[in-house]
Parts: C-alpha cells; structure tokens; sequence
C-alpha cells in the first residue's frame, strides 16, 4: 500500500507547473477578466450544477479572494473529494478552469444514535445513499434504523428539476416508534411510552439566485400512543392524531464553504401549520436560525449563532414542544433535558486553523481514488452556549438560562463528515466529554 499525503500549496504548484501560461493572482488587488470557464474532470456530473453556484460570469473581473470563496462553494456541493480552480492565458483571452475529482456516490453507511448519551437507549442501522446519480446533484436515500427509536425514512431530492426556472424538488416517506421526550407527559400518564409515527411529504423549492431559496412543503401525519387518552398527548384529543400539514421556508445562505465556514451570512426561517382544523387540530411552529461567520485574521474565525423555536395554537401535544437536551443542546448540559412551548439558544466560537487544507490519497489495490482521497483540516476551538426553554406569556429572565463552555478539536474529511471532540463545563465547572459527528454549527 502507497500512502501519498501533500499540502494544498503542493498541489497548486504542481498544476500551475503544467501550464507555463498560468495567470497567478497573488495580490488581492490584483483582478482579472475572465473570458470563458473550462470544467474538467466532471465524468458524470452536468457542467450547470458547478457554475450555478459561481457568483461571476465570463466577462466579470475576480480576484484572489473570489477564487478561493467561489472554490469553497463548489467543494460545499458535497460531490468532489478534489476542487481546483486555476486561470490560463492562452493569447489574449484567460480562462478559467476548474479541475474536479468526483467523490464515490454509493454508500451503505453505518450509523449508531446515542439518545441521551445512553448505551441502552441506542439507535443503529444503516442509511443506504446513491448520490449525483444522473449529475444533477440528485440523492436517493433509505435509512433503516434498528433498537431504541426504530425507524425507516425513504427520501428523493432533485435540486435541479427545471433548473432554468430555478425550480426543485423532494419527497419523502416515514416510518418511526418514536419514544415519548416529555417529562410533562410521562409524568401525565405514569410511565413512559411510545409514539408510531407515520409521514409523507412533497416538497417544491424556488431558487431565486445563489444565495436565497424558498421552499412550500406538504403532507400527512398518522401518530398514534398505543391507547392512552391523556391530555395534552394527542392535539385532538383522540389516541390517534391524523392531520395534513404545510410549511413555507426561506432560506439566505452565503457562507463559502458549507460544512465548515469562515465567512458569509446564514438565515434561515420557517412557519408551519398542522392540522387545519381537521379533528380538532390546529397548531404552528415557528423556526428561526440565524448564523454569522467572520474571518478575523489569517488562522482565526468568529461565528455565532442565536436559534429559536414557538410551538403556539389551540392544542400543542407534547411532541411537539420545543425541545433542548436532544438534537439541539447546551455544551456543558449536554444530559439536561428542557422543556417548554418556545426555546432561544445561542453560541459563540473562535476557532483557529491548525491544518486548512491537507489533501491524503491512499493507493489501495481495487479501490477507486474516488473512495481513498480526501481533503483534510482541522481546527481548535473555543466557545460557550445558553439557552432556555419558556412557555408563553412567561417573563424571560437572564437568571433562567443555563450555559456552559469548553474547548475542542474539529477534524473535517470531505466531501464526508467531520468528527468533533469537546470538553465543555457548566456554571458549576462540572466538565463533560462530547464526541460528535459534524459541527455544532
């Protein structure tokens, strides 16, 4: 087995050494008017889905500083394990070029869910994927979950469906035995128990430019409790819930590189409304998360992130109260579990980059460079969290909120995922381990 491990700067001398017309733009003040876009390597996906995420055109001036940003959304497409973009004077024109290496797009991928970080409460299975199949960045996925929250999810999203008009496309199928989150209903009923959940949904999507999005979602939910006829645990009243649902999104996203940003603006809000009256049902949520990443200097990046949730109506069931202690949560209460009709949490990082870019190919016999090469990087940061959970016409107090902070180590592998290790404390300097899959945000 050969183990190749190069730098990022190793990488662009080698290719700008291919071309003796190579154009370095290594002032920021430096621009240049790009005449055409050349894409190579792309062997299944369509030219449209690269250059639609560009923020120029042929005939626009870039510089330096656009490269890399416009480099950075490319590789947050999710499709390429290698992304290069690189300027070719050839007479009077320069072209620009963009080198890809397509990423392995069928994948079984393990995964193991820790509910409350407890071994005895753990989700596992398998989540079948065939990405970028037709290369037009479309997904195809069956997840099959197994133990404690079984359940079963098939989803297809096409993003590019009329992809002049802007136009995409999802749609979803669900199966869940979901266990009850509500201490206020397992309290209620006397012990804890389970709901069966069954969802459909259609999805349309608008993209209006690169950076804003909106998107009309419908479907029905089937959710049962096995009997129980307590209040508060239905919104109708009934053991069975059955409604249709709606929701509108919009989202503004300009961050460069998605799965670990440096700079740009993330908005994202959402208001959904369940039941329309039907068997009594009739109740919103609404989501807001905002997200701000700023570059500092060189190695340093500032981000926060401030994310609220309103569940308000006629009859709000327990299930869908705003949670915290589960798939959002405090650093430092990562096992505290919080409750109410609304939460508001935030987050601040800093965070410095110890590796930024460090591109690893493995030459493994049979194997493709598509499944044995990935680009590397890895940061430290440090941050703090509060949050709160509240019911309505409750007086918000500082005193309520609960926090924490702490210090860890990121390690991004794209176009795959990131691992993330953090010790965080609470008021109290209790400290606790956190392992991860992702960022935090």
């Amino acid at each position: 087995m050969k183990i190749y491990i190069y730098s990022f700067l190793f990488v662009q001398q080698f290719l700008f050494a291919q071309f003796a017309d190579t154009l370095k733009l290594t002032d920021p003040n430096q621009f240049a008017r790009i005449d055409s876009i050349i894409i190579q390597g792309n062997e299944i996906t369509e030219e449209f889905i690269i250059t639609r995420e560009l923020t120029f055109f042929p005939g626009d001036e870039i510089n330096q500083t656009l490269l890399k940003y416009n480099r950075e959304r490319v590789y947050s497409l999710g499709l390429f394990n290698y992304v290069e973009f690189y300027l070719i004077q050839d007479e009077e024109k320069i072209n620009l070029v963009i080198d890809v290496l397509e990423k392995w797009y069928l994948y079984p991928l393990p995964f193991v869910y820790l509910n409350e970080d407890d071994f005895d409460k753990a989700t596992y299975g398998i989540n079948f994927k065939l990405e970028n199949f037709r290369g037009r960045n479309e997904t195809l996925s069956a997840y099959i979950g197994l133990g404690y929250d079984p359940r079963v999810r098939f989803s297809y999203t096409i993003p590019a469906f009329l992809y002049k008009e802007g136009i995409g496309l999802g749609f979803q199928i669900a199966y869940q035995d979901f266990s009850n989150k509500s201490n206020i209903a397992e309290t209620l009923v006397g012990n804890d128990f389970d709901y069966t959940i069954y969802t459909g949904a259609i999805s349309i999507n608008k993209r209006l430019d690169q950076f804003n999005l909106f998107e009309l979602m419908t479907g029905y939910s089937y959710i049962a409790t096995d009997g129980i006829l307590v209040n508060g645990i239905t919104a109708s009243g009934n053991t069975i819930d059955r409604y249709p649902f709606m929701s509108l999104a919009y989202v503004y996203d300009s961050r460069d590189l998605k799965q670990f940003s440096k700079t740009g603006l993330l908005t994202s809000a959402q208001i959904s409304h369940k039941g329309f009256g039907i068997e009594g049902v009739s109740y919103q949520i609404f989501e807001l998360d905002l997200r701000q990443y700023n570059q500092v200097v060189e190695d340093i990046t500032a981000r926060w992130r401030v994310n609220y949730r309103s569940a308000f109506g006629k009859t709000i069931p327990y299930y869908d109260y705003s949670f915290l202690g589960y798939s959002e949560y405090i650093r430092g209460h990562r096992e505290n579990e919080m409750e109410g009709l609304q939460y508001l949490l935030g987050s601040l990082e800093m965070s410095y980059s110890i590796v930024d870019e460090w591109h690893l190919s493995l030459d493994l016999p049979l194997l493709p460079k598509s499944l044995t090469s990935t680009r590397i990087g890895v940061n430290f940061n440090i941050f703090t969290d509060a949050g709160v959970t509240y019911d309505h016409f409750k007086e918000l107090k500082l005193n309520n909120f609960i926090s924490g902070y702490g210090f860890g180590l990121n390690i991004l592998f794209l176009p795959f995922n990131a691992v993330r290790f953090e010790y965080a404390f609470d008021e109290y300097m209790n400290g606790e381990f956190i392992i991860g899959v992702g960022f935090s945000f």
